[in-house]
């Protein structure tokens, strides 16, 4: 047994040492001889012959085989039977997603494309303030951009319409209908408002995404400004029409609150010079043939408008043509009288006893002259003119001299012939001796003058008499009216509006300034004719003989509407030449062996009623202004 043992126990480990070291040592038998069986009783490793091997590598490799290719075609019918279903039942199937079959980058809003630069969005900024709704147009918000560009053709559309289609008369009322006004304050508002939301609309949909300090800066600031520049056009016009509202509420009376008083009957020997039915067909001065506005320059201080009127001229304007006829009288004239039956005639049946322009104070510091009447003053002064030269006075201006220089300036000069050095300043008194020496003057030739110098040119009295002062201020009022264009007075019209709610007073109502305006347009452009009453053997102004004065007025007045007939405005039919008083010869109350006529800067004889003829050259000591203004 031993010996059975030890040679069991030497081929044992005979066994192990040939086939033990073998998987270690021997890189041909691969990774399955690296774990070779091993019995689970015995727990000793098996031993491997080539014989036993053979038999077991066959049946896995053909297993793997089996199973890949189980596999393969399992994957395949599974393919074939998902497209098979795509085409067979593609309606049933939902579309993929474009985003889920290719790989696309992130999608940009179409409502805003992103900007490069702040250069691009200003540009397409300013682009926007110019023309709205381009640049959101250009940002991809196209029916934003098509309503807002649509809006802006429309707004220049109804621009365009007003200005070309609806008359200029229309436009002129307008300019004076309170109601009208506020609207359009309201409208030029609300477009500066909507203007400037637009442009910072624009710069919105085209800010971008990342600024820095600077440029954060400069983009505030240019859009500041545009905003700033869109605005002030209509806050311009806003503001006008606001001024323009407040200077018709402060100085034109309201037809509704205010009764104009009704002018007293002239006496039978004086007629008007025209009758009715020679005026426009319609309007305000409907079959009116005149219309005469008495136009008073007030020679007070602060407070004291029209203390005494030193400068007074009545302006008569042809209500077709424009045709004006300017009619002073000398502020020193004496003796006036008043209309029959009034107040005044009763307390002055002789006349007045001090001088004309003192007729305007004594109502105002005595209210009972005239009941009733918003301004005493004015008021008594209309009556006392037309009594006096026997022609309807229909309203009245009166403006604070001291003032005036404000109107002058804001119109930026009037340019006036000074036919003399005139001095500034200066005085004398009651008996001629000089009290105080002029301390400069005005040099003579064509100049333009400041308020200041424009003022002294119409009140120089130094070495002059009321008569050269009356002359000089007809001309300054022919300047300015000449030169007043509609440019000047739109580009200053705050200060003009300023400074005629500090001096001007009038009685002309709200609802006849639309016609007025334009029988002003029209009285710019006409003839117009100039009527002085000067010292003369006709005329002396301590004892005026009033139908004289009567006489020379209708001559004037007649002369302009016979030209107005000769040059085809107005009736087919030429009217007669007004009654004068008497048929023929010398008018009535004036000396017989007395030439008539006056002096208005050159000799004017004045002849007889002659007998009328196609081209009739009247018997008139008027002259045309631009003959003694050399305008």
């Amino acid at each position: 047994m031993g010996a059975h043992s030890a040679s069991g126990g030497g081929r044992r480990r005979s066994g192990v040492h040939r086939e033990g070291p073998a998987p270690e040592s021997s890189p041909r038998r691969g990774r399955h001889a690296a774990a070779a069986p091993v019995d689970p009783v015995a727990e000793t490793p098996v031993a491997e012959t080539p014989v036993a091997k053979a038999p077991l590598e066959a049946p896995v490799a053909e297993s793997l085989a089996a199973t890949v290719e189980s596999l393969a075609a399992d994957a395949v019918a599974e393919q074939n039977s998902l497209v098979d279903a795509l085409l067979t039942e593609a309606p049933a199937v939902p579309a993929p997603v474009l985003d889920e079959v290719i790989d696309l980058p992130p999608r940009v809003s179409r409502r805003r494309k992103p900007v490069q630069t702040v250069a691009r969005a200003l540009r397409w900024t300013i682009a926007g303030a110019l023309i709205p709704g381009l640049a959101h147009i250009a940002a991809g918000r196209r029916r934003v951009g098509l309503v807002m560009a649509g809006s802006f053709a429309t707004l220049l559309v109804a621009v365009a319409f007003v200005l070309l289609a609806v008359p200029r008369t229309r436009l002129v009322e307008l300019s004076v209908q309170p109601t009208e006004l506020e609207l359009m304050i309201a409208l030029f508002s609300a477009l500066g408002l909507i203007w400037v939301l637009v442009v910072l609309s624009s710069w919105s949909v085209h800010k971008p995404e990342q600024l820095r300090a600077g440029q954060r800066a400069l983009a505030t600031g240019v859009v500041a400004a545009l905003s700033i520049g869109v605005a002030a056009p209509f806050a311009m016009g806003a503001r006008t029409a606001y001024v323009q509202l407040d200077l018709l509420n402060t100085i034109f009376d309201n037809p509704t609150t205010t009764t104009q008083m009704a002018m007293p009957a002239l006496p039978v020997k004086q007629q008007p010079q025209a009758t009715p039915g020679f005026g426009p067909p319609t309007g305000f001065f409907a079959n009116k043939p005149r219309v005469n506005v008495l136009l008073l320059g007030g020679d007070g201080g602060d407070n004291r408008i029209g203390v005494r009127t030193d400068t007074m001229i009545l302006a008569s304007i042809d209500t077709q043509t424009g045709r004006t006829v300017l009619t002073s009288l000398p502020r020193n004239m004496m003796k006036v009288q008043f209309p029959t039956g009034s107040e005044m005639a009763r307390r002055f049946p002789n006349g007045f006893n001090d001088m004309l322009n003192a007729v305007y104070l004594y109502a105002s510091n005595d209210k009972s002259v005239m009941p009733g009447a918003k301004y005493p003053g004015g008021e008594l002064l209309k009556q006392t003119w037309a009594w006096t030269i026997g022609q309807p006075v229909d309203y009245f201006i009166l403006v604070n001299l001291d003032g005036f220089r404000d109107i002058v300036d804001a119109f930026g000069g009037v340019t006036i012939n000074v036919e003399r050095r005139l001095p500034i300043g200066g005085s004398h008194d009651a008996n001629g001796r000089v009290l105080e020496q002029p301390h400069n003057y005005l040099e003579p030739g064509r100049r333009k003058l400041n308020g200041y110098e424009a003022l002294w040119y119409g009140r120089s009295r130094f070495d002059s008499d009321d008569y050269s002062r009356m002359n000089r201020q007809r001309c300054l009022l022919g300047a300015i009216a000449r030169q007043a264009s509609p440019m000047k007075v739109l580009t200053n019209f705050s200060e003009l509006a300023g400074a005629a709610k500090r001096i001007i007073l009038t009685d002309i109502p709200r609802q006849a300034l639309p016609d007025l305006l334009e029988l002003a347009g029209k009285a710019k452009s006409a003839r117009v004719t100039s009527l002085t009453f000067v010292r003369s053997a006709a005329f002396d102004p301590a004892n005026p003989n009033f139908a004289y004065i009567q006489e020379q007025v209708r001559l004037a007045l007649d002369e302009a509407a016979r030209t107005r007939y000769a040059q085809g405005s107005g009736p087919a039919t030429t009217p007669a030449t007004p009654a004068t008083g008497t048929p023929t010869g010398t008018p009535t109350g004036t000396p017989a062996g007395t030439k008539t006529g006056t002096k208005t800067g050159t000799k004017t004889a004045v002849k007889g009623a002659a007998a009328p003829t196609p081209t009739p050259t009247p018997s008139s000591a008027a002259t045309q202004l631009d003959k003694v203004c050399g305008y």
